[in-house]
């Protein structure tokens, strides 16, 4: 990887706030490596927490392997 792209994450937002337009969801943190960004979601009645990246525009999950 170039080494302009960036090697380590950073947290850029770490704060936590309910998401628009939901019941129960809130963003937890939001997360940089160099070019591409990172959002942390909870769901506050399981507490199941996931990640996606912002693409284009939108948000991808990024589903565990």
């Amino acid at each position: 990887m170039p080494s302009s792209y960036g090697s380590e994450f950073k947290l850029i937002d770490k704060t936590i706030f309910p998401l628009k337009g939901t019941t129960g969801y809130e963003h937890v943190a939001t997360i940089q490596y160099g070019l591409r960004e990172f959002m942390c979601f909870r769901h506050l009645a399981s507490l199941q927490m996931w990640i996606e990246e912002i693409t284009g525009g939108h948000l991808e999950k990024i589903e565990r392997r």
